[in-house]
């Protein structure tokens, strides 16, 4: 469980480069969700099926309402709640994006204003 649980997952995303692909991020997901499965299984499994351990289709179908319950929730908040700053002036700058000056406010910056007076006085 100590492995399986916390240091697959910490080893894998400790490079940035690897956080980026679909390809490593969707198993990794797959891997901690069924290891929580896994955990939670070992932990109350006995009290039911003292035994054996016993999977039925309630098990997998409760996953997936919670699942798709939560993950209904945080769409609906993300497009309540965006992402990324709304109507901010230096959004494109930060994201280093050219974007062509307008020239309402070239002219209300100092160099629009010394360009059309012919310089400095």
């Amino acid at each position: 469980m100590i492995f399986g649980h916390f240091f697959v997952p910490f080893l894998t995303l400790l490079r940035i480069d690897v956080k980026l692909k679909l390809t490593v991020m969707i198993p990794l997901f797959i891997w901690a969700w069924m290891m929580h499965f896994a955990d939670m299984s070992f932990n109350i499994m006995p009290a039911l099926h003292p035994n054996n351990f016993h999977l039925s289709w309630m098990d997998l179908s409760s996953m997936a309402f919670i699942g798709g319950f939560l993950g209904l929730i945080f769409v609906k908040n993300l497009y309540k709640y965006p992402i990324v700053p709304q109507q901010d002036p230096r959004f494109a700058e930060s994201q280093d994006i050219m974007v062509p000056a307008d020239e309402y406010v070239e002219a209300a910056t100092a160099r629009g204003i010394n360009h059309k007076s012919g310089g400095h006085k």
